[in-house]
C-alpha cells in the first residue's frame, strides 16, 4: 500500500426504516385538528344576505335572529350594497333553518317604537335591537339572498 493511499472504512449500521418515533406526536395533533376543523365547518348552518333600507341599531357579532323569541342566529357582516343606498346583512342560521328558508321568508328588524298610542318593541330598549324572522308555509323555491322588510308584516 503506497502512503498516499487509504482504506475507505465500512460503515455498516441497521438500516430502520419508516417514521421516526419523534414525528408520532404532531401526526396524531394534525389529524385531530383537521377532524375538529371538519366537523365544525360541517355543522355551520346556512349563510343569509338581507337587504335593509338601513341597519337600525343592527350591529355585526352582536344583533341575533329570533323566531318566536327564539335565536336562530347571528348577524356575521354589515356591509354597503352598491350605490350605498342600502346595507346588506350577512347573517349564519342554524342547520334547521334551512328547510324554512325561500320565497315564503320575510324578516325584519325588530326596535322600540313609540308613537301616539302605538308601543312595540319595548322589550329592546334594554336588550337592543334585532332582526325577526318568519315563513308562511313551506317555501317552494329555495333562497339565500331576501329583501329585508321595513316593518313586520300583519
Amino acid at each position: 500500500m503506497a502512503d498516499n493511499e487509504f482504506e475507505t472504512p465500512e460503515i455498516k449500521g441497521e438500516g430502520r426504516g419508516g417514521i421516526s418515533v419523534v414525528w408520532i406526536v404532531p401526526i396524531i395533533a394534525a389529524l385531530i385538528g383537521g377532524a375538529v376543523a371538519y366537523r365544525s365547518m360541517a355543522n355551520q348552518g346556512p349563510l343569509v344576505e338581507i337587504e335593509f333600507e338601513a341597519a337600525k341599531g343592527i350591529s355585526a357579532g352582536k344583533t341575533e335572529i329570533k323566531h318566536k323569541d327564539v335565536v336562530i342566529g347571528i348577524v356575521e357582516e354589515l356591509k354597503f350594497a352598491d350605490g350605498l343606498g342600502s346595507v346588506i346583512v350577512s347573517a349564519r342560521l342554524d342547520p334547521e333553518i334551512e328547510p324554512y328558508l325561500g320565497d315564503t321568508t320575510d324578516f325584519w328588524v325588530v326596535s322600540a317604537n313609540i308613537s301616539g298610542t302605538n308601543f312595540s318593541g319595548l322589550s329592546t330598549i334594554l336588550s337592543g335591537s334585532y332582526i325577526e324572522v318568519d315563513w308562511s308555509g313551506t317555501p317552494t323555491e329555495s333562497r339565500r339572498k331576501f329583501d329585508g322588510l321595513e316593518k313586520q308584516p300583519l
